[in-house]
């Protein structure tokens, strides 16, 4: 006869099944909440049902609960029938062996659910296993398709040739639209749509395809550009003639700048270091490393990134931004060895004891965190006594080396926090930049949250993800941040102004600088 006592073990079991059916009811409502709070805020476009998900959710959750006491129902059931037979004694009268069977129905009961759960978990492995299969499939066809182009005798009569390399960039578009086809459906002008695909697109490239395809890819890339600009482009962007720096004036190189009368000083806005012609971030060829004097013993030291206009006469090309994203040892990059000796070079020239503040633009944010990192660099700037007043980046590609990921990094040197004990640090990031939030470590923590010292900034639009990458000079990305984000946290002393785009134009400290002549170019880098 089965007992009609229900023994204090078995109560147990059930209060803890429903422990986690409330638990799971306090999530839903949690998400609800979050879910209501989002669609509350958003003024971009129709969300569609969302606003209703709480409701769903709830009735999801009670719905999951009573499955997962079904669930646990036939495990107890089987459990007993295939581990061994439960003898039961008379009504009141428990066998001694009851707590045995009991405990042994508990573990058997944990193992079930577990084997279940696990099945799952190898069905969704499975299932990403083969997305990213599928990715990769597609980024190696490209790369064979970019190889046979790039061994084509005269690219110019080898048009035909471009035909697989579209069809390949076709095959991933089609892949993005079909892992993604509610973008398709929602309520947006085609414009729109385009670029939410672009960012899609964006998003699982990077997130997908193998670095070491990444590498290769831009590689082939990289060849092809240098064949066709040979032939047609072989001219570097230099600065061009109306933007010549001969005697550059501090208020025209930090647009937007304004004269504090108390201090006497130009306060500059976040955005002046990446506006303008005559930016601290260059965008054009031989000034990636900029130095400039800004009060008689304080200095800018800014970085730019990719260049694409360039990358057939320039290191800093799309395949030096996949090495400071992914190589384990980024320090060999060829575009950090020249990053390294310039600011070596101008840092003979800056009086030891002196104040500087770091920049840089995408890849060259990358470039700055290598640098800071850089053991050599360090004991340099601690033994001459410099003092880091400042860490400024846009759109920073973050390398995955945790020794130069960030300040400090995964594993600091012993020196970085003698070194930044007094440095305001500040990654300034466009959730639209698809580029700095998914090449190399990205902004985000494990749980997708801002790591620390990121600032989201946004113009409230949806952009393209290229132009998100390369407008930081948008002053409406800016405006919902604190005040004193809003503004950098150095001045600049306007008579002490002094800008060198090269290092050799040290050699005329006494005269402004003197740039190369070339033909008009509006050419930005887009890193």
């Amino acid at each position: 006869m089965i007992s009609a006592a229900c023994p204090p073990s078995m109560l147990f079991f059930v209060q803890t099944m429903n422990t986690h059916a409330d638990e799971l009811g306090h999530q839903s409502r949690r998400v609800g909440d979050a879910v209501a709070h989002a669609a509350a805020r958003c003024q971009e476009y129709s969300l569609g049902s969302i606003p209703s998900m709480s409701g769903q959710l709830m009735r999801l959750s009670r719905r999951n609960t009573e499955l997962a006491n079904q669930v646990r129902g036939v495990a107890t059931t089987f459990s007993i029938a295939d581990r061994q037979p439960l003898t039961l004694g008379t009504i009141g009268t428990p066998q001694p062996s009851w707590w045995r069977h009991v405990a042994s129905l508990q573990q058997a009961t944990q193992e079930w659910v577990a084997d279940v759960e696990r099945g799952i978990g190898v069905v969704n492995d499975t299932l990403t296993n083969l997305d990213r299969q599928a990715w990769n499939a597609a980024a190696i066809n490209l790369l064979e398709s970019l190889r046979t182009l790039n061994t084509s005798d005269d690219l110019r009569s080898q048009l035909l040739s471009l035909l697989p390399v579209t069809r390949d960039l076709a095959v991933m578009l089609g892949i993005t639209i079909l892992e993604n086809p509610e973008w398709l459906l929602k309520s947006l002008q085609p414009l729109e749509q385009l670029k939410i695909i672009h960012q899609g697109f964006w998003n699982m490239a990077f997130n997908k395809v193998d670095p070491a395809i990444l590498l290769p890819l831009a590689e082939e890339i990289e060849r092809l550009n240098l064949r066709m600009r040979g032939t047609v482009f072989d001219e570097p962007h230099t600065r061009p003639e109306p933007w010549r720096e001969i005697s550059l004036q501090a208020i025209d190189a930090f647009v937007g700048s304004h004269m504090n009368n108390t201090t006497g000083y130009l306060d500059l806005p976040a955005w002046s270091l990446m506006a303008g012609e005559h930016s601290a971030i260059s965008p054009y060829y031989n000034e990636q490393v900029t130095w400039q004097q800004i009060q008689p013993h304080e200095h800018i030291i800014a970085i730019c990134g990719l260049d694409l206009g360039n990358m057939h006469a320039a290191p800093n090309g799309m395949t030096a931004v996949m090495r400071t994203a992914h190589d384990k040892d980024p320090l060999l990059n060829s575009y950090y060895q020249v990053v390294k000796q310039r600011f070596l070079t101008y840092l003979d020239h800056i009086p030891p004891g002196d104040t500087l503040n770091f920049t840089g633009h995408s890849m060259g944010g990358g470039m700055t965190m290598m640098l800071l990192n850089d053991p050599e660099i360090q004991q340099r700037l601690l033994a001459d006594g410099y003092q880091i007043r400042s860490i400024t980046t846009y759109g920073a590609v973050r390398p995955e080396d945790p020794q130069r990921n960030g300040f400090p990094p995964s594993q600091p040197s012993t020196d970085i926090a003698t070194l930044l004990a007094n440095t305001e640090v500040r990654f300034y990031v466009d959730p639209d930049d698809r580029l700095a939030m998914n090449v190399g470590a990205g902004h985000l923590d494990a749980n997708g949250m801002p790591l620390p010292n990121v600032y989201f900034v946004d113009n409230n639009q949806l952009d393209d993800p290229i132009q998100a990458h390369t407008s930081y000079d948008d002053p409406k990305k800016y405006r919902e941040l604190p005040p004193e984000l809003q503004q950098l946290p150095f001045a600049v002393d306007s008579p002490s102004f002094h800008s060198y785009r090269h290092p050799d134009q040290i050699l005329m400290l006494d005269n402004p600088p003197l740039m190369i002549d070339a033909a008009p170019d509006m050419t930005f880098p887009l890193g």
